[in-house]
């Protein structure tokens, strides 16, 4: 005859295993995951980099697991967002009319501010007084003349600027009231033409 267990008898029975058995009771791999219940390892049973990419099945981290601010720059290899994956309001690089690059720059030729959409802080030759020569990386030989579109503003004192380039690089030339080359405070921004 089989006797069957009260749930007061298994209940007191677990109470009496509760701590007996410990890992150096397991043998490796005795608990598979058949054993274990859902939700019974926690974030907090889990040691630092014990879950690595190869423990993670493909598309197992989806969007809403991201916490804010966990994908930053550094972990987006370059050319992994494609413009389809941008808003539709974005406007890429080679859209026609957008600010491709700009600058502030100084009288003595210093860059104050600036942008660039293909590249690095721009540099500035003070090539004689009143000219100034603007290389963009990335937008190198794109500021002749015929074949970029800019903006040149003088800032602070009264005076006249023209655009120019020079070896295909935009210059910017600045003057006195008069008409004399004198060297000005500027802003100067390049766009994307049609």
């Amino acid at each position: 005859m089989v006797r069957s267990r009260s749930k007061a008898q298994t209940t007191a029975g677990s109470a009496r295993l509760a701590g007996a058995i410990g890992a150096a009771q397991l043998a490796d791999g005795a608990v598979s995951t058949a054993k274990l219940l859902d939700g019974s390892v926690t974030g907090g049973k889990l040691a630092a980099g014990s879950v690595g990419n190869a423990q993670l099945g493909s598309g197992s981290v989806s969007a809403d697991k991201l916490g804010d601010g966990s994908v930053t720059t550094s972990k987006i290899p370059d050319g992994s967002i494609t413009e389809n994956k941008l808003a539709d309001h974005y406007l890429n690089a080679s859209t026609v009319g957008v600010p491709l690059a700009g600058a502030n720059v100084s009288s003595s030729g210093t860059v104050l501010r600036w942008f660039n959409r293909f590249g690095g802080k721009p540099t500035v030759e003070l090539a004689s007084t009143g000219l100034y020569v603007i290389t963009f990386p990335g937008l190198e030989e794109q500021g002749g003349l015929s074949s970029s579109i800019a903006t040149a503003t003088l800032i602070g004192g009264a005076g006249e600027i023209s655009r120019s380039s020079s070896g295909n690089n935009p210059a910017v030339e600045t003057y006195d009231s008069a008409g004399a080359p004198t060297n000005q405070q500027f802003e100067f921004a390049l766009i994307a033409a049609g």
